[in-house]
């Protein structure tokens, strides 16, 4: 009788894990410096998966991307410093 015991422990332990909310994150960035332009660009994002049933796991977001520098261009250098947030809710659900 402990053998199944366990077993049914395992399994829940398992099942647990599986809805268990996870956190993602992503990020990239580069510069650029050749010729006479000298830019710094990245990006990210973080995301909560949150999951509802087992099929369904909904995930808000927020991160975004910017970027600081010069460009030359023919009317002369173009000076950026730009960065723009982004935000939302995505879901997710699991077909047979």
């Amino acid at each position: 009788m402990p053998d199944i015991e366990k077993l049914v422990a395992a399994l829940m332990a398992s099942e647990n894990q599986d809805r268990a909310m996870r956190m993602r994150i992503q990020g990239s960035g580069g510069y650029d410096n050749s010729g006479a332009a000298s830019l710094l660009s990245g990006g990210g994002r973080a995301t909560l998966d949150i999951p509802v049933t087992d099929r369904l796991t909904i995930s808000p977001f927020f991160g975004g991307g910017g970027a600081k520098g010069k460009v030359p261009t023919p009317q002369g250098e173009f000076k950026i410093n730009k960065f723009d947030p982004q935000f939302g809710v995505g879901l997710n659900y699991k077909f047979d």
